[in-house]
Protein backbone atom coordinates (compact mmCIF):
# COMPACT_ATOMS: atom_id res chain seq x y z
CA UNK A 1 0.00 0.00 0.00
CA UNK A 2 1.20 3.48 -0.66
CA UNK A 3 2.29 5.72 1.95
CA UNK A 4 -0.17 8.01 1.21
CA UNK A 5 -3.76 6.95 2.42
CA UNK A 6 -5.98 6.18 -0.70
CA UNK A 7 -9.60 5.72 -0.41
CA UNK A 8 -10.95 3.81 -3.56
CA UNK A 9 -14.25 3.36 -3.10
CA UNK A 10 -15.75 7.25 -3.11
CA UNK A 11 -19.02 7.91 -4.12
CA UNK A 12 -19.90 8.05 -7.57
CA UNK A 13 -22.43 10.89 -7.06
CA UNK A 14 -19.66 13.16 -5.12
CA UNK A 15 -17.40 13.05 -8.50
CA UNK A 16 -14.60 12.48 -6.57
CA UNK A 17 -13.13 9.63 -8.22
CA UNK A 18 -10.39 8.97 -5.30
CA UNK A 19 -9.33 11.05 -2.48
CA UNK A 20 -5.20 11.38 -1.18
CA UNK A 21 -4.50 12.11 2.34
CA UNK A 22 -0.27 13.00 2.09
CA UNK A 23 2.01 11.93 4.89
CA UNK A 24 2.53 14.58 7.27
CA UNK A 25 5.93 15.56 7.25
CA UNK A 26 6.13 16.37 3.74
CA UNK A 27 7.91 19.37 3.83
CA UNK A 28 11.77 20.35 4.73
CA UNK A 29 11.92 23.73 6.64
CA UNK A 30 15.79 25.50 5.71
CA UNK A 31 16.90 29.07 6.63
CA UNK A 32 15.45 32.23 6.07
CA UNK A 33 15.97 34.30 3.05
CA UNK A 34 13.34 37.03 3.75
CA UNK A 35 12.15 38.76 7.15
CA UNK A 36 9.55 41.18 7.96
CA UNK A 37 8.07 42.64 10.93
CA UNK A 38 5.83 39.45 12.08
CA UNK A 39 6.75 37.21 9.83
CA UNK A 40 10.02 35.33 7.43
CA UNK A 41 9.91 33.48 4.38
CA UNK A 42 11.92 30.33 4.58
CA UNK A 43 13.29 27.87 1.65
CA UNK A 44 11.50 24.86 1.79
CA UNK A 45 11.75 21.60 -0.44
CA UNK A 46 8.76 19.38 -0.60
CA UNK A 47 9.28 15.43 0.02
CA UNK A 48 7.29 12.88 -2.18
CA UNK A 49 7.14 9.31 -3.67
CA UNK A 50 9.62 8.07 -6.20
CA UNK A 51 12.08 10.26 -5.70
CA UNK A 52 9.91 13.48 -6.21
CA UNK A 53 11.40 16.78 -4.55
CA UNK A 54 10.63 20.74 -5.15
CA UNK A 55 11.92 24.04 -4.32
CA UNK A 56 9.35 25.88 -2.28
CA UNK A 57 8.77 29.26 -0.50
CA UNK A 58 6.89 28.57 3.33
CA UNK A 59 6.05 31.39 5.06
CA UNK A 60 5.99 31.19 9.40
CA UNK A 61 5.52 33.80 11.72
CA UNK A 62 8.50 35.01 13.69
CA UNK A 63 9.38 32.86 16.77
CA UNK A 64 8.67 36.28 18.95
CA UNK A 65 5.30 36.38 17.51
CA UNK A 66 4.16 33.19 16.67
CA UNK A 67 1.94 32.92 19.84
CA UNK A 68 0.16 36.53 18.53
CA UNK A 69 -3.71 35.43 17.74
CA UNK A 70 -4.31 38.47 16.04
CA UNK A 71 -1.41 37.83 13.61
CA UNK A 72 -2.25 33.49 13.56
CA UNK A 73 -5.49 34.70 11.94
CA UNK A 74 -4.23 36.64 9.62
CA UNK A 75 -2.55 33.82 8.56
CA UNK A 76 -4.84 31.78 8.40
CA UNK A 77 -6.89 33.98 5.95
CA UNK A 78 -3.73 34.63 3.88
CA UNK A 79 -3.84 31.19 3.52
CA UNK A 80 -7.77 30.23 2.76
CA UNK A 81 -8.80 33.93 1.02
CA UNK A 82 -5.41 32.83 -1.62
CA UNK A 83 -6.90 29.32 -2.11
CA UNK A 84 -9.73 30.70 -4.22
CA UNK A 85 -7.96 33.08 -6.78
CA UNK A 86 -6.68 31.47 -9.92
CA UNK A 87 -4.18 33.73 -11.90
CA UNK A 88 -0.80 33.62 -13.24
CA UNK A 89 -0.02 37.82 -11.60
CA UNK A 90 -0.88 35.87 -7.94
CA UNK A 91 1.37 34.54 -5.90
CA UNK A 92 -0.82 32.68 -3.27
CA UNK A 93 -0.34 29.43 -0.50
CA UNK A 94 -1.06 26.15 -2.23
CA UNK A 95 -0.87 24.37 1.08
CA UNK A 96 -1.42 25.09 4.97
CA UNK A 97 0.26 22.81 7.29
CA UNK A 98 0.66 23.07 11.50
CA UNK A 99 3.88 21.68 12.49
CA UNK A 100 4.51 21.63 16.31
CA UNK A 101 2.24 24.51 17.15
CA UNK A 102 3.12 26.35 14.42
CA UNK A 103 1.25 27.53 10.92
CA UNK A 104 3.40 27.24 7.78
CA UNK A 105 1.94 28.41 4.57
CA UNK A 106 3.72 27.51 1.63
CA UNK A 107 3.98 28.75 -1.41
CA UNK A 108 5.90 28.34 -5.13
CA UNK A 109 8.84 29.85 -5.10
CA UNK A 110 10.10 32.30 -7.92
CA UNK A 111 13.54 33.84 -8.48
CA UNK A 112 13.26 37.86 -7.84
CA UNK A 113 12.41 40.30 -5.64
CA UNK A 114 9.74 42.67 -4.19
CA UNK A 115 9.43 46.17 -6.16
CA UNK A 116 10.47 47.75 -3.14
CA UNK A 117 14.14 46.15 -3.58
CA UNK A 118 13.81 47.01 -6.89
CA UNK A 119 13.51 51.13 -6.36
CA UNK A 120 15.60 50.89 -3.10
CA UNK A 121 18.14 48.92 -5.90
CA UNK A 122 17.41 52.17 -7.86
CA UNK A 123 17.83 54.51 -5.71
CA UNK A 124 15.97 57.16 -4.73
CA UNK A 125 14.99 59.98 -7.46
CA UNK A 126 15.32 57.56 -9.92
CA UNK A 127 12.26 56.57 -11.60
CA UNK A 128 11.54 52.86 -13.37
CA UNK A 129 11.67 53.49 -17.65
CA UNK A 130 8.19 53.84 -18.22
CA UNK A 131 7.72 50.64 -20.20
CA UNK A 132 8.99 48.49 -17.28
CA UNK A 133 6.64 50.33 -14.85
CA UNK A 134 3.90 50.14 -17.30
CA UNK A 135 4.32 46.13 -17.74
CA UNK A 136 4.55 45.91 -14.01
CA UNK A 137 1.56 47.53 -12.50
CA UNK A 138 -0.72 46.18 -15.56
CA UNK A 139 0.42 42.48 -14.75
CA UNK A 140 -0.49 43.63 -10.90
CA UNK A 141 -4.00 45.06 -11.90
CA UNK A 142 -4.80 41.70 -14.15
CA UNK A 143 -3.41 40.15 -10.37
CA UNK A 144 -5.72 42.34 -8.44
CA UNK A 145 -8.74 41.54 -10.89
CA UNK A 146 -8.42 37.93 -10.58
CA UNK A 147 -8.53 38.55 -6.56
CA UNK A 148 -11.76 40.57 -6.91
CA UNK A 149 -13.88 38.59 -9.07
CA UNK A 150 -12.85 35.33 -6.71
CA UNK A 151 -15.83 33.24 -5.40
CA UNK A 152 -15.97 30.87 -2.32
CA UNK A 153 -16.90 27.18 -2.65
CA UNK A 154 -20.55 28.18 -2.37
CA UNK A 155 -19.96 29.99 -5.94
CA UNK A 156 -20.79 33.02 -4.12
CA UNK A 157 -18.50 36.59 -4.82
CA UNK A 158 -16.03 36.94 -1.36
CA UNK A 159 -16.45 40.43 -2.47
CA UNK A 160 -12.30 40.70 -1.74
CA UNK A 161 -10.20 43.45 -1.38
CA UNK A 162 -6.18 43.54 -1.06
CA UNK A 163 -6.54 46.91 0.93
CA UNK A 164 -2.22 46.41 1.08
CA UNK A 165 -1.19 47.03 -2.67
CA UNK A 166 2.21 48.61 -2.08
CA UNK A 167 5.96 48.19 -4.29
CA UNK A 168 6.24 45.86 -0.78
CA UNK A 169 3.46 43.68 -1.82
CA UNK A 170 4.45 43.59 -5.45
CA UNK A 171 6.55 40.68 -6.21
CA UNK A 172 8.24 40.83 -9.67
CA UNK A 173 10.15 37.93 -10.95
CA UNK A 174 13.13 37.04 -13.24
CA UNK A 175 10.93 35.30 -15.36
CA UNK A 176 9.34 38.84 -16.00
CA UNK A 177 6.38 38.48 -14.47
CA UNK A 178 4.61 40.52 -11.38
CA UNK A 179 2.90 39.35 -9.36
CA UNK A 180 0.50 40.45 -6.66
CA UNK A 181 1.05 38.74 -2.79
CA UNK A 182 -0.26 38.66 0.99
CA UNK A 183 -3.38 38.50 1.10
CA UNK A 184 -3.25 39.13 4.94
CA UNK A 185 -5.31 42.07 5.47
CA UNK A 186 -7.32 41.83 2.60
CA UNK A 187 -11.35 42.46 3.37
CA UNK A 188 -13.33 39.08 2.32
CA UNK A 189 -16.74 37.26 3.09
CA UNK A 190 -15.97 35.04 5.95
CA UNK A 191 -12.80 36.15 7.12
CA UNK A 192 -11.27 35.15 10.67
CA UNK A 193 -10.04 37.93 11.31
CA UNK A 194 -12.27 41.31 11.07
CA UNK A 195 -10.36 44.52 10.87
CA UNK A 196 -11.62 47.19 14.48
CA UNK A 197 -13.77 49.87 13.50
CA UNK A 198 -11.52 52.88 13.57
CA UNK A 199 -8.39 50.68 12.95
CA UNK A 200 -6.76 51.31 9.35
CA UNK A 201 -5.10 48.28 7.69
CA UNK A 202 -2.58 48.93 5.45
CA UNK A 203 0.59 50.95 4.67
CA UNK A 204 -0.70 54.63 4.89
CA UNK A 205 1.57 56.21 2.31
CA UNK A 206 -0.62 53.91 -0.62
CA UNK A 207 -4.11 54.07 1.26
CA UNK A 208 -7.17 55.60 -0.67
CA UNK A 209 -8.87 58.21 1.02
CA UNK A 210 -11.76 56.50 1.69
CA UNK A 211 -9.86 53.79 3.71
CA UNK A 212 -7.65 57.14 6.11
CA UNK A 213 -11.62 57.85 6.64
CA UNK A 214 -12.61 54.57 7.74
CA UNK A 215 -15.38 54.56 5.09
CA UNK A 216 -17.31 52.00 2.82
CA UNK A 217 -14.56 50.14 1.00
CA UNK A 218 -14.35 48.84 -2.65
CA UNK A 219 -12.18 47.33 -5.27
CA UNK A 220 -11.52 50.92 -6.41
CA UNK A 221 -9.50 50.83 -3.07
CA UNK A 222 -6.90 48.58 -4.81
CA UNK A 223 -7.21 50.87 -8.10
CA UNK A 224 -5.95 53.48 -5.72
CA UNK A 225 -2.92 51.97 -4.29
CA UNK A 226 -2.02 50.34 -7.76
CA UNK A 227 -2.05 54.17 -8.96
CA UNK A 228 0.06 55.13 -6.34
CA UNK A 229 2.71 52.29 -7.03
CA UNK A 230 2.81 53.27 -10.60
CA UNK A 231 2.96 57.12 -9.35
CA UNK A 232 6.09 56.47 -7.87
CA UNK A 233 7.61 53.80 -10.34
CA UNK A 234 7.59 57.12 -12.74
CA UNK A 235 8.42 59.99 -10.59
CA UNK A 236 10.90 58.13 -8.64
CA UNK A 237 9.81 59.01 -5.33
CA UNK A 238 6.60 58.22 -2.89
CA UNK A 239 3.40 59.57 -3.91
CA UNK A 240 2.92 60.49 0.12
CA UNK A 241 6.34 61.22 1.59
CA UNK A 242 5.47 63.83 3.86
CA UNK A 243 1.80 65.15 5.39
CA UNK A 244 1.73 67.92 3.16
CA UNK A 245 1.73 65.13 -0.06
CA UNK A 246 -0.88 63.34 2.10
CA UNK A 247 -3.07 66.29 2.23
CA UNK A 248 -2.57 66.85 -1.41
CA UNK A 249 -3.63 63.44 -2.13
CA UNK A 250 -7.06 64.19 -0.18
CA UNK A 251 -7.69 67.02 -2.15
CA UNK A 252 -7.49 65.60 -5.64
CA UNK A 253 -4.16 67.79 -6.05
CA UNK A 254 -1.22 65.13 -7.25
CA UNK A 255 1.50 66.50 -9.90
CA UNK A 256 1.73 64.27 -12.49
CA UNK A 257 4.60 61.61 -12.32
CA UNK A 258 6.38 62.83 -15.62
CA UNK A 259 6.29 66.56 -14.29
CA UNK A 260 8.46 65.08 -10.89
CA UNK A 261 11.05 62.84 -12.81
CA UNK A 262 11.35 65.97 -15.33
CA UNK A 263 10.22 63.62 -18.74
CA UNK A 264 7.65 64.43 -21.25
CA UNK A 265 4.30 64.07 -20.41
CA UNK A 266 3.02 60.68 -21.67
CA UNK A 267 -0.25 58.71 -21.95
CA UNK A 268 0.15 57.17 -18.42
CA UNK A 269 -0.04 60.30 -16.45
CA UNK A 270 -3.18 60.93 -17.46
CA UNK A 271 -4.22 57.27 -16.39
CA UNK A 272 -2.19 57.58 -12.82
CA UNK A 273 -4.15 60.77 -12.00
CA UNK A 274 -7.64 59.04 -12.97
CA UNK A 275 -6.49 56.30 -10.95
CA UNK A 276 -6.06 58.65 -7.62
CA UNK A 277 -9.27 60.63 -7.97
CA UNK A 278 -10.37 61.15 -4.43
CA UNK A 279 -13.75 60.35 -4.89
CA UNK A 280 -13.92 56.43 -5.94
CA UNK A 281 -16.43 57.33 -8.53
CA UNK A 282 -13.85 59.00 -10.80
CA UNK A 283 -10.95 56.06 -10.81
CA UNK A 284 -11.53 52.99 -12.83
CA UNK A 285 -14.18 51.08 -12.47
CA UNK A 286 -12.09 47.86 -11.76
CA UNK A 287 -8.42 46.67 -11.60
CA UNK A 288 -8.95 45.15 -15.22
CA UNK A 289 -10.24 48.58 -16.96
CA UNK A 290 -6.74 50.56 -15.78
CA UNK A 291 -5.06 47.52 -16.57
CA UNK A 292 -6.24 47.59 -20.57
CA UNK A 293 -5.58 51.57 -20.46
CA UNK A 294 -2.38 50.53 -19.48
CA UNK A 295 -1.87 48.33 -22.38
CA UNK A 296 -3.19 50.63 -24.72
CA UNK A 297 -1.39 53.81 -23.65
CA UNK A 298 1.96 52.39 -25.56
CA UNK A 299 5.19 50.99 -24.99
CA UNK A 300 4.64 48.10 -22.62
CA UNK A 301 7.72 45.85 -21.88
CA UNK A 302 7.71 42.10 -22.70
CA UNK A 303 8.20 39.72 -19.96
CA UNK A 304 11.59 38.53 -21.02
CA UNK A 305 12.55 42.36 -21.31
CA UNK A 306 11.53 42.57 -17.69
CA UNK A 307 13.05 39.21 -16.30
CA UNK A 308 16.21 40.59 -17.88
CA UNK A 309 16.09 43.97 -16.37
CA UNK A 310 16.07 42.43 -13.01
CA UNK A 311 18.30 39.54 -13.38
CA UNK A 312 20.68 42.64 -14.23
CA UNK A 313 19.46 44.80 -11.49
CA UNK A 314 19.19 42.31 -8.47
CA UNK A 315 22.29 40.20 -9.61
CA UNK A 316 23.99 40.04 -6.61
CA UNK A 317 21.26 39.75 -4.01
CA UNK A 318 19.80 37.06 -6.44
CA UNK A 319 23.10 34.44 -7.20
CA UNK A 320 23.22 34.54 -3.00
CA UNK A 321 19.95 33.10 -3.03
CA UNK A 322 20.43 30.98 -5.24
CA UNK A 323 23.16 29.63 -3.47
CA UNK A 324 20.94 29.07 -0.47
CA UNK A 325 18.63 27.13 -3.16
CA UNK A 326 21.53 24.89 -4.24
CA UNK A 327 22.41 24.52 -0.87
CA UNK A 328 19.21 23.04 0.56
CA UNK A 329 18.62 21.01 -2.63
CA UNK A 330 21.89 18.75 -1.88
CA UNK A 331 20.81 18.89 1.58
CA UNK A 332 17.53 17.22 1.14
CA UNK A 333 18.78 15.08 -1.17
CA UNK A 334 20.26 13.16 1.52
CA UNK A 335 17.01 13.83 3.77
CA UNK A 336 14.28 12.03 1.32
CA UNK A 337 16.84 9.39 0.20
CA UNK A 338 16.94 8.32 4.39
CA UNK A 339 12.88 9.06 5.04
CA UNK A 340 12.28 6.57 2.04
CA UNK A 341 14.21 3.95 3.60
CA UNK A 342 12.38 4.75 6.90
CA UNK A 343 9.12 4.34 4.80
CA UNK A 344 10.50 1.61 3.78
CA UNK A 345 11.26 -0.20 6.94
CA UNK A 346 7.97 0.93 8.48
CA UNK A 347 6.50 -1.15 5.85
CA UNK A 348 8.53 -4.16 6.35
CA UNK A 349 7.59 -4.15 10.16
CA UNK A 350 3.76 -3.76 9.38
CA UNK A 351 3.59 -6.43 6.39
CA UNK A 352 5.95 -8.54 8.59
CA UNK A 353 8.21 -9.09 5.40
CA UNK A 354 11.36 -8.47 4.14
CA UNK A 355 12.39 -5.13 2.34
CA UNK A 356 15.22 -4.71 -0.46
CA UNK A 357 17.28 -2.37 -0.68
CA UNK A 358 15.74 0.53 -3.26
CA UNK A 359 18.04 -0.32 -6.42
CA UNK A 360 15.90 2.21 -8.24
CA UNK A 361 16.38 5.00 -5.75
CA UNK A 362 20.00 3.78 -5.36
CA UNK A 363 20.25 4.22 -9.35
CA UNK A 364 18.42 7.82 -9.15
CA UNK A 365 21.38 8.92 -6.35
CA UNK A 366 23.96 8.17 -8.53
CA UNK A 367 22.46 10.27 -11.37
CA UNK A 368 21.10 13.07 -9.26
CA UNK A 369 25.30 13.60 -7.77
CA UNK A 370 26.67 13.40 -11.25
CA UNK A 371 24.53 16.48 -11.84
CA UNK A 372 26.03 18.50 -9.04
CA UNK A 373 29.16 20.78 -9.82
CA UNK A 374 32.14 20.79 -6.91
CA UNK A 375 33.51 18.84 -4.19
CA UNK A 376 30.18 18.01 -2.67
CA UNK A 377 29.77 15.23 -4.84
CA UNK A 378 31.51 12.90 -3.52
CA UNK A 379 30.50 13.35 0.39
CA UNK A 380 26.42 13.03 -0.57
CA UNK A 381 27.12 9.82 -3.38
CA UNK A 382 29.22 8.31 0.47
CA UNK A 383 25.83 9.26 2.87
CA UNK A 384 23.54 8.18 0.26
CA UNK A 385 24.86 4.91 -0.05
CA UNK A 386 25.66 4.73 3.91
CA UNK A 387 21.95 5.37 4.21
CA UNK A 388 20.91 2.62 2.20
CA UNK A 389 23.08 0.29 3.54
CA UNK A 390 21.73 1.33 7.29
CA UNK A 391 18.01 0.59 6.46
CA UNK A 392 18.98 -2.67 4.91
CA UNK A 393 20.41 -3.36 8.86
CA UNK A 394 17.33 -2.06 9.90
CA UNK A 395 15.09 -4.05 8.03
CA UNK A 396 17.08 -6.76 8.51
CA UNK A 397 16.79 -6.56 12.74
CA UNK A 398 13.24 -5.56 12.50
CA UNK A 399 12.23 -9.08 10.08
Amino acid sequence: MSETSIARDAAPESGVLRSALPPTHRYLLFAPIAIGGSAAIHLGRQIGDAGFTRTLAIKRLRDERASDPELLACLLDEARIGARIRHANVLVPHDLVFDNGEVWLVMDYVAGDSLRAVLAALGRGVPVLPWFAASIVAGVLHGLHAAHEAVGDDGAPLGLVHRDVSPHNVFVGTDGVARIIDFGVAMARDRVQNTLSGYVKGKLGYLAPEQLLGEATDRRADVFGAGAVLWECLAGRRLADAGSDRACVLRGKVPAPSRIAGRPETALDAIVLRSLAPDPEDRFESAREMALAIERAGDVAPASAVGAWIARLLAPALLRREALVAQAECASMQTSWHARAIVNVARARASERPVPLDDETATGQVTLSRSISGPGVQWILVASIASAVAAGVAAALLS
